[in-house]
């Protein structure tokens, strides 16, 4: 059997975690508290303090985090859970819309 979750990762509802041993260079950088904000709902997924986020200008969606020390994430609708140091590549859920044939981020 595939393992699909790595015990290094984490799942925060439509948000996944996936430890990486190193974040790509040329990566604009800054600190976040706020992860992901819900489409649907505005909620936040949110840390308890602040961490380092790498981004292409021009890729939202390509996100690492760097976090230097336990932190924690939160959201309403979830459970809150405690993130170990290190360096992650951030991943959001997908579906695909059998109607408009597009595969999209799904509505938090």
């Amino acid at each position: 059997m595939k393992k699909i979750i790595n015990k290094a990762d984490y799942r925060h509802g439509d948000i996944y975690l996936k430890k990486v041993e190193d974040i790509p260079k040329g990566l604009d950088v800054k600190n976040i508290t706020v992860l992901a904000e819900g489409e649907a709902t505005g909620h936040l997924h949110q840390f308890t303090a602040p961490v380092k986020a790498y981004t292409r200008t021009e890729d939202i969606d390509a996100r690492f985090l760097e976090i230097m020390s336990d932190v924690e994430l939160t959201h309403p609708e979830h459970k809150t859970i405690s993130i170990a140091p290190g360096k992650y590549e951030v991943h959001h859920e997908q579906e695909f819309d059998y109607f408009t044939e597009e595969i999209r981020r799904v509505a938090d």
